[in-house]
C-alpha cells in the first residue's frame, strides 16, 4: 500500500489552504516523532503535541465557518494558492515502523484529499453553506472527531515489544533544523 493520493495544483479558497498547511505540519511532525520509531502507541510527549495540533485544526475550522462568506467578485476565479508538494519531509505511511501513526497519517491523507477537492475550493473563502445533509464543511468535521478519537486511543495503547518483526522499518529521519541550527 504506497502512497499514491494526487492533489491539485493550486485551490482558490484562502481558508482551505490554511487548513491544508495545518494538516501538513501535522503530518510532519507524526512522521518525525519518536513514537514513529516504535511498533505502536504514543510516548505522551507526542500524545500531548498531537492533541494541541487537532485543537488548533479545530480552532481554525471554527473561526473560518463562524465567519460569513464575503462578496469577493473581483477576486473570485482571479486568485489562485499552490498546494503544497509531498517532499521528502513528507513520508510514506508504508515506511513508518509505528502501526498507529501509519493509521492517523492515512486518515491525514485521506482528509487532505477531500479538502484540496471540495466544491468549496471555488470560493475565495469560507465554505459552501448547506444547512442540512453532507458538506465541505461536516466532512472536514467528521474527519476531526475521528482523528482525535484515534489519537485519544492510540496515546492510551502501551507500546508494544515485537523483537521478531521490528524493526520492519529504516528509523525515521530527524526532521528540518531551526532556524538557530548551523550548518558546518
Amino acid at each position: 500500500m504506497a502512497m499514491n493520493a494526487t492533489y491539485p495544483a493550486a485551490i482558490m479558497n484562502i481558508d482551505v489552504i490554511a487548513l491544508v498547511n495545518r494538516m501538513d505540519r501535522m503530518y510532519i511532525d507524526m512522521c518525525k516523532s519518536q513514537s514513529a520509531n516504535m511498533p505502536n502507541g504514543l510516548l505522551e510527549a507526542d500524545a500531548s503535541r498531537f492533541v494541541d495540533y487537532l485543537d488548533d485544526y479545530e480552532r481554525e475550522l471554527n473561526y473560518v465557518t463562524s465567519k460569513p462568506i464575503p462578496d469577493m467578485p473581483e477576486a473570485s476565479g482571479m486568485l489562485q494558492w499552490t498546494v503544497p508538494l509531498w517532499d521528502d519531509m513528507y513520508t510514506d505511511p508504508d515506511n513508518v515502523e509505528n502501526d498507529d501513526i501509519a493509521q492517523l497519517l492515512m486518515q491525514i491523507i485521506a482528509y487532505r484529499v477531500e479538502a484540496t477537492h471540495s466544491q468549496s475550493n471555488r470560493l475565495v473563502q469560507g465554505f459552501i453553506p448547506v444547512k442540512e445533509g453532507p458538506s465541505d464543511v461536516v466532512r472536514l468535521q467528521q474527519g476531526l472527531a475521528r482523528l482525535r478519537s484515534l489519537v485519544t486511543f492510540v496515546a492510551t495503547t502501551n507500546p508494544s515489544d515485537r523483537p521478531e518483526s521490528t524493526p520492519r522499518e529504516m528509523p525515521v529521519t530527524s526532521g528540518r533544523l531551526g532556524t538557530g541550527a548551523a550548518s558546518k
